[in-house]
């Protein structure tokens, strides 16, 4: 594996986990919010939104990581992944294979495939 490969997939796990922390901490922020009218209406609004996109990343992670450390292949694995949860989120039909093929060969990189 070359340098650079190493170094992208460090970078990108770090992306990742700091995204995580960055959505749990707007989930807690918009949860705090009361009073003002607009506030309320963000709360009621954005929350929902930001517990799925966190709870898709989650499961996304889990999903490609099981598949990862049982050596399963990717079709194989993202066939079998429940994602009707999170087929409502804007892009889903768009973005989702590439962030799950994405996420599964950094979870093969964590696992030293």
């Amino acid at each position: 594996m070359s340098g650079v490969w190493r170094g992208w997939a460090r970078a990108d796990r770090a992306v990742v986990r700091r995204s995580l922390r960055c959505l749990a901490a707007m989930m807690l922020a918009v949860g705090r919010m009361d009073g003002v009218v607009a506030a309320q209406t963000l709360k009621a609004e954005a929350l929902p939104d930001l517990e799925l996109t966190r709870g898709d990343r989650l499961h996304l992670r889990r999903a490609m990581g099981d598949a990862a450390r049982e050596f399963e292949p990717f079709e194989e694995a993202d066939a079998r992944a429940d994602w009707s949860r999170f087929e409502r989120l804007p892009l889903f039909g768009v973005a989702h294979r590439i962030n799950a093929y994405n996420t599964y060969l950094l979870m093969e990189q964590e696992v030293g495939r």
